[in-house]
């Protein structure tokens, strides 16, 4: 079975993740059963990472960062232990790693979660294509979208933006993140376009310099 719950930034996947995992932990433990917890953090090199919501003031310490395994067969190794996984930030998962999630969800329960669309309202490749290999490839399969309210107005969510300049792909302060409704974000990117306009004429006027 595969279950994937996606949504924008400030969601509660997260949340749903440690309110789903840590009872179902508690309960299998006590019946000797493994279940699995992971996360993909290409930005972050160690090995163990933490799961923190946004939504509440709750973390899982000492997650498995699939970020760092090269090859699906790798990943299904170390799936092999456990009843069932759950694996979050999948939007980062490397488009290889799909296959050995869709083969695991062929005879275990995989709850995966991710951001449908970056700040850009660009699609997660990997998301989607996972949400179509488990439509083709799997009997047992579900995709539930958590919405978000926008941060300005409270209406419902359609997009994430950050207000920064940095064009790393990677910016991991939350601060400058918002998810926002599409009457927000047209009203955001017209306040911003004069101070992008103001920016390329400054840049215009040192060409003949």
């Amino acid at each position: 079975m595969l279950i994937v719950k996606m949504g924008l930034m400030k969601a509660g996947k997260s949340k749903d993740v440690i309110e789903t995992y840590k009872p179902m932990k508690d309960i299998y433990y006590k019946a000797g059963i493994a279940i699995g917890i992971f996360v993909y953090k290409p930005y972050d090199e160690r090995k163990w990472v933490d799961i923190e919501s946004r939504a509440f003031d709750n973390k899982i310490e000492r997650v498995y960062n699939l970020a760092n395994i090269k090859s699906a067969s790798e990943v299904l190794e170390i799936f092999e232990f456990c009843h069932m996984v759950f694996i979050d930030e999948v939007q980062f998962a490397p488009l290889e790693h799909l296959n050995a999630i869709i083969e695991y969800a062929k005879t275990h329960d995989v709850f995966c979660y991710g951001l449908e669309k970056d700040y850009l309202s660009k699609p997660f490749e990997s998301t989607w294509k996972l949400i179509t290999m488990g439509a083709y490839f799997l009997d047992d399969y579900n995709v539930i979208r958590l919405e978000a309210d926008c941060d300005y107005c409270g209406d419902l969510a359609e997009h994430n933006i950050r207000l920064t300049d940095d064009e790393n792909l990677f910016v991991v302060e939350k601060e400058i993140y918002k998810t926002v409704c599409d009457k927000c974000k047209i009203e955001i990117d017209e306040l911003r376009k004069p101070l992008e306009n103001d920016e390329i004429e400054k840049e215009k006027s040192t060409w003949n310099q």
